[in-house]
């Protein structure tokens, strides 16, 4: 298989996955049955359509009335709100707001597919059709099924194997490269309570591909406060 094909495969097929799954359990648009549970339901629907009255001008990101009785937005906006995928509900009329929810849904899974193919293409060098497999276990694993409601946490699925990759390569070549600012930036902006759970992992994947490399430690904890610099700046930024 080409590269390229399985590229795009490795966006596409998720998308048909969802598709025929929501088909065959009756879910939106094939029947009744609503992705709306737990936190999406209870929290996440109300803190997006208020970011967007935020975006369009007629709410004010300060401070709101219609949460909690009254409630400093600014925190909230942070935790809930910050994820660029939020900005595709501006294009999307409210009376479409759930189509706009299955939607997002469906581009990220498509979205965490395609990072992770880029990632073992690029730093493992895996051939396309095994890259794709696995790009796609990533993608349907238990921690993603189960909990595909809480949809600002897959943004963190997206950003991982992309650090990692850039993580890799400064390992190997001991050059850092000006995207992973960029993306630890965009990772903290989508939701930082699930980053610092990215940034453990990673540290544990520094480490363990530093052994790997037999680079020595001294070297290593130089290594390593150079990378933590370049992510104080991604937070400041954040």
């Amino acid at each position: 298989m080409k590269k390229n094909y399985a590229f795009l495969a490795a966006f596409l097929l998720p998308l048909l996955s969802l598709l025929i799954v929501y088909q065959m359990m009756g879910f939106y648009p094939f029947g009744e049955k609503s992705l709306y549970i737990s936190d999406l339901f209870a929290q996440y629907r109300g803190f997006i359509m208020y970011a967007k009255q935020v975006f369009l001008g007629n709410e004010s990101l300060q401070y709101s009335w219609d949460f909690f009785g009254g409630s400093n937005m600014m925190g909230n906006f942070a935790y809930y709100m910050g994820s660029l995928y939020n900005l595709l509900f501006l294009f999307i009329p409210d009376s479409y707001f759930y189509f706009g929810i299955v939607l997002v849904i469906a581009l990220k899974f498509a979205s965490i597919s395609t990072a992770m193919y880029y990632f073992l293409i690029h730093t493992f060098k895996n051939k396309p059709e095994i890259a794709l497999l696995l790009a796609l276990n990533y993608t349907f694993s238990g921690m993603l099924v189960g909990y595909f409601f809480n949809i600002i946490w897959l943004d963190a699925f997206i950003f991982l194997p992309l650090i990692i990759g850039e993580i890799h390569f400064f390992l190997g070549n001991y050059v850092l490269r000006k995207r992973f600012v960029v993306l630890v930036f965009l990772l903290l902006l989508a939701n930082f309570y699930i980053a610092y759970m990215v940034a453990l992992f990673s540290v544990l994947y520094f480490f363990a591909e530093g052994s790997r490399r037999k680079i020595r430690l001294a070297k290593l904890g130089k290594l390593l406060l150079r990378l933590s610099g370049y992510a104080l700046l991604a937070l400041l930024m954040a």
